[in-house]
């Protein structure tokens, strides 16, 4: 049976890495210090499931942020839970620990269902810690200073571009004038399911406004973003003044982390039930799609089971199943609980309806981004 709610959402549209340079963990300050805004990622610390460990690098870090730091509220980790199907997808994801970074946190369950383990059986029981990296911007890595730059979460502050700007740089405090701005062809550039890719390319421009001394200093090491980003700045041109040390990246949005197959909604139906197999709904309410599973381009579905009342009202709304995370379950829960059904003047018990979260297909390619411009 079709769904009658598909939640489609329009965003920007994913990884082959390269190491990239180790963050630098710095002590934080001494307990009873006042909070302090520090650059702020998780990494997968540990990870087992029933039958043995598993591999740290496999699980995707989540998403520099800029954050207040109070000492006295440092998490030791945060745990998630899940199991791995047959094609090594993380499944059944759910947050055992309360977000106290929102901006940080709330990305761990998608970085695990955008994250791949081996595949040809399944595994159960599975949990990871993820473990916070707290650096100053003056010791963190370059590469996280430049993906912050790129996907900020509370705009772009004066110490990043600071850190950034490479030395004797005549670009950052006085931008050169841009004649003609040139842009990859993203859609020949590979998406990575479930990351966003970037690349940040350096270089000097000549006095005729030629850029010269290109180089690629930062990325996720999409090789082929690499590549085109330094054909598009190569082929960019500027006003007739010789500058030195110019950055600009350029980044692609992810590919989509498709859903798993859901499955039937008359598999959800009782034999009790008085509510008819087709729904028709009066009201449609606007659906909120995970907005950090948006962010990764992860989809999912849930089945929610429910009553209808003789005006309409949905009540007794309960998640039966949902994938891959509950956070799907959660969003769906509240659609169906929003909406009104074409008023039939009796009540109905046992309805079942499947949401499905997709990400749209018809979206941009890719995009860009400016520094210092």
């Amino acid at each position: 049976m079709t769904s009658k709610l598909l939640i489609a959402l329009l965003s920007t549209t994913p990884f082959a890495t390269v190491p990239s340079p180790p963050v630098i963990t710095v002590s934080p300050p001494p307990i009873g210090s006042a909070a302090k805004s520090m650059l702020v990622h998780f990494v997968a610390e540990s990870a087992k499931c029933t039958d043995g460990t598993l591999d740290n690098k496999a699980f995707l870090d989540t998403g520099v942020a800029f954050i207040a730091v109070k000492p006295a509220a440092i998490p030791i980790g945060f745990d998630i839970t899940f199991r791995i199907d047959e094609n090594g997808r993380a499944l059944d994801i759910s947050k055992t620990s309360n977000d106290l970074y929102p901006f940080n946190t709330s990305d761990i369950a998608p970085a695990v269902a955008a994250s791949r383990f081996n595949s040809g059986k399944p595994r159960f029981g599975c949990t990871v810690r993820y473990v916070p990296q707290i650096s100053e911007i003056a010791d963190a890595s370059l590469n996280r200073v430049f993906e912050y730059s790129i996907f900020p979460n509370i705009g772009r502050q004066r110490a990043i571009f600071d850190r950034l700007k490479p030395q004797g740089s005549t670009c950052f405090d006085s931008p050169p004038a841009v004649l003609t701005r040139s842009y990859p062809d993203f859609s020949e550039v590979p998406a990575t399911p479930g990351r966003s890719d970037w690349s940040m390319t350096q270089f000097d421009i000549d006095a005729s406004g030629k850029p010269v001394q290109l180089l690629t200093v930062g990325g996720t090491g999409n090789k082929s973003l690499d590549k085109a980003s330094l054909a598009a700045v190569a082929s960019s041109r500027f006003a007739n003044e010789a500058r030195k040390g110019c950055l600009y990246p350029y980044w692609r949005t992810a590919g989509p982390v498709m859903a798993p197959d859901a499955p039937e909604q008359d598999a959800f139906r009782t034999e009790k039930a008085t509510c008819p197999k087709d729904v028709v709904w009066a009201s449609k309410n606007p659906a909120t799609y995970p907005e950090r599973f948006r962010k990764r381009y992860v989809e999912g579905w849930a089945i929610i089971v429910f009553d209808v009342a003789p005006w309409g009202s949905t009540g007794n709304v309960k998640i039966a199943a949902a994938q891959p995370a509950v956070e799907f379950g959660d969003a769906a829960a509240q659609v169906v609980k929003s909406r009104k059904v074409e008023n039939s003047g009796e009540a109905w018990t046992g309805c079942v309806e499947r949401v499905r979260f997709v990400m749209n297909p018809k979206l941009p390619a890719g995009t860009q981004d400016s520094l210092g411009d």
